[in-house]
């Protein structure tokens, strides 16, 4: 889920996704590093957070790590 989107933000949407379905694992993306950024999607129930910069064996590894049981 990106972070900062058009229409509704990453964050509220992760927010309505967690209280819709609570199974549902969202994991936030975004070139923002800033903390608080991070610890607001977490707080709202993403289980992971990826930043777009970063090499893409990391979004890999944590799409992986947190995909279906």
């Amino acid at each position: 889920m990106d972070v900062r989107m058009p229409q509704m933000d990453g964050i509220e949407a992760t927010r309505e996704l967690a209280a819709s379905d609570p199974s549902i694992r969202v994991i936030g993306l975004s070139m923002h590093e800033e903390q608080d950024v991070i610890d607001q999607m977490m707080q709202v129930g993403a289980v992971a957070y990826v930043n777009k910069g970063g090499p893409y064996d990391g979004l890999i590894k944590t799409v992986l790590a947190n995909g279906d049981e």
